[in-house]
C-alpha cells in the first residue's frame, strides 16, 4: 500500500500536465464560440466554431479519470481470472502520465492465444509499475529509450519479459536487486524495496522472476506465472 500511494504521489505532477492541457483547449474554444455568439452572428460558422474538439478533449479528459478510476478503487484480496495482456495495456496508459515516461517508447508484443491466470489483479499492477518505474529510471536522458513488453503462454505458464535498453548493470550488481533496501539509484531516487516486494508478489502466485542485465545493452524481467496457483499447495 505504501508503494501505492508513493506511485501516485510520482504520478501528480505528470497528471496535473496532462490534465490541463485539455482543459486550457476546452476553454479556448469555449471562449471562442461565446464570443462570436455573443456579437449575433456567426459568419464563419464551419470555419470557426469545431465542437468536434471539445469532443476529442472531453474524452482524453474522461479516459484519464477512468485510469485513475479503476488504479484507486480497492480490489478484492481473492484471486481471480485475470487477463494479464489487458493488465498490461492498463497500467501502462495509467503510468504514461508519469514524467518519467516521457520521450520512451512503449513496445508490445502479447501472445494474443494466452489465456486469463488466477491472479490478484490490484497486486499484479503493483508489479508492472515497480518494473516500469525501474526501467524508465534506467533510460533517463537516454536518446531511442524503449520498453518492451513480451507475453508468451507456453501450455503450463504465462511468461512475461519486461525490458528496456538502458544502461544494464554489471553481474554482481544484478545478483543482489531483489534484496530489501538495495539500489543503483542515486540516493532519495527509491527504497530499493520495489524488486523485493515484486517478488514476494509473484511467489503469492506461485510464480518466479529472474533478472538478466548486460552492461551497456540492457536489463530483462522474466516473470513465469502458472495458469493455476494453490499456495497451499
Amino acid at each position: 500500500h505504501q508503494e501505492k500511494m508513493a506511485a501516485l504521489g510520482s504520478l501528480a505532477t505528470g497528471l496535473l500536465h496532462e490534465i490541463g492541457n485539455p482543459i486550457a483547449a476546452i476553454d479556448g474554444v469555449a471562449r471562442g464560440i461565446d464570443d462570436v455568439q455573443g456579437s449575433g452572428v456567426c459568419p464563419h460558422q464551419k470555419q470557426f466554431c469545431h465542437p468536434e474538439l471539445i469532443l476529442q478533449q472531453t474524452a482524453r479528459l474522461s479516459a484519464i479519470a477512468h485510469n485513475i478510476s479503476a488504479f484507486a478503487t480497492p480490489q478484492p484480496s481473492e484471486r481471480q481470472l485475470v487477463d494479464l495482456n489487458g493488465l498490461i495495456h492498463s497500467t501502462c496508459a495509467l503510468m504514461r502520465y508519469d514524467k518519467r515516461l516521457h520521450g520512451i517508447q512503449l513496445e508490445f508484443d502479447l501472445d494474443k492465444r494466452a489465456p486469463a491466470i488466477e491472479a490478484m489483479p490490484d497486486r499484479l499492477t503493483q508489479v508492472l509499475m515497480n518494473l516500469i518505474a525501474n526501467a524508465a529510471d534506467a533510460l533517463e536522458g537516454k536518446r531511442d529509450a524503449r520498453i518492451s513488453f513480451t507475453t508468451k503462454f507456453t501450455g503450463s505458464s504465462l511468461i512475461l519479459n519486461v525490458a528496456d535498453n538502458g544502461p544494464g548493470v554489471e553481474p554482481k550488481l544484478s545478483a543482489r536487486v531483489f534484496e530489501p533496501f538495495f539500489t543503483t539509484k542515486p540516493a532519495g531516487r527509491g527504497t530499493g524495496l520495489g524488486l523485493s516486494i515484486s517478488r514476494s508478489i509473484i511467489e503469492e502466485h506461485c510464480g518466479s522472476i529472474e533478472v538478466h542485465s548486460a552492461r551497456g545493452v540492457g536489463t530483462e524481467l522474466r516473470i513465469a506465472l502458472p495458469a493455476q496457483c494453490d499456495p497451499l499447495a
